[in-house]
């Protein structure tokens, strides 16, 4: 069953904060373990600079070894430990096999942020590399950005912008698909939730290594995304989002490649997002 909202973190985070008792102090990793993933400190350390939270900023430290009187006894449901079971669970939904009709008309997807605020865009080209769709819009944020969680922040942005173009064969999403710690990265769950065949595009790694001979990328001895390299420019990641497979995925990509790194339907959905983020 897909989830429609995400877990309020922030409340969980709350509940956490307020248990350490008069005199003690914790630590962000600590706070974060209590919240299911200590992947999550850095979101912690972020949280405690809002006015929210500013009153336990002197209840937190940097490190335990500074000193005896951490409190760790926090009694928690562990949310993140519940959406990461969450994953797991739908990537078991995945299909990484070629489930789609045709590919004349490729769509990107981007989300640019401020505070609370995400700005998402939506650029649908053919495959002349002609933009015969874009949208953009602006929501509201409640999710921060925690490593390997992602999709629960962005998904509502993308969810809210796809609607608002014509139609599109498949959608490139700026994350990982497959290519993820519990098989369910953005990308994934971005094609379950929309019914439709998307495509992983990343910068960077999240797990897995490329072997030394070719292009793949491979991950608990599992192919799971493909490098791809072009002169001049960083290499970028493929991996299958949903109802497509990893060959496709590539064939796609490097057909819909203009002069710069990423393939032009998403690379121009990045700078939209960012051209109405900077609007805001």
């Amino acid at each position: 069953m897909l989830m429609d909202s995400p877990i309020k973190i922030y409340e969980h985070l709350l509940h956490v904060l307020e248990q350490i008792p008069r005199g003690k102090v914790s630590t962000y990793i600590k706070i974060a373990e209590a919240l299911g993933d200590p992947v999550a400190a850095k979101a912690v350390k972020d949280a405690l600079e809002r006015e929210r939270f500013a009153e336990f900023k002197t209840k937190i430290l940097e490190s335990a070894q500074r000193s005896s009187d951490a409190f760790t006894d926090f009694v928690s449901d562990r949310p993140l430990e519940l959406l990461a079971s969450y994953q797991m669970e739908q990537a078991e939904q995945v299909i990484r096999d070629d489930d789609f009709n045709g590919s004349d008309r490729i769509a990107g997807v981007d989300v640019s942020y401020q505070g609370d605020v995400a700005a998402s865009a939506c650029v649908v080209m053919d495959s002349d590399l002609e933009v015969i769709d874009s949208a953009s819009t602006v929501i509201p944020v409640s999710f921060p950005y925690i490593p390997g969680y992602l999709m629960f922040r962005e998904t509502p942005a993308i969810e809210a912008i796809a609607e608002h173009v014509s139609g599109f064969d498949l959608l490139m999403v700026n994350g990982h698909g497959i290519a993820h710690p519990r098989g369910c990265g953005l990308a994934s769950y971005v094609g379950l939730k929309l019914e439709q065949p998307t495509i992983g595009v990343a910068r960077t790694l999240l797990v897995g290594e490329k072997e030394e001979m070719g292009h793949s990328v491979k991950y608990n001895g599992e192919v799971v995304a493909a490098e791809i390299n072009r002169p001049g420019h960083p290499p970028f990641y493929v991996s299958t989002g949903h109802r497509i497979s990893l060959t496709s995925c590539v064939e796609i990509v490097e057909r819909m490649e203009g002069r710069r790194q990423l393939p032009e339907p998403l690379r121009l959905a990045h700078l939209e997002a960012r051209r109405l983020m900077r609007e805001l």
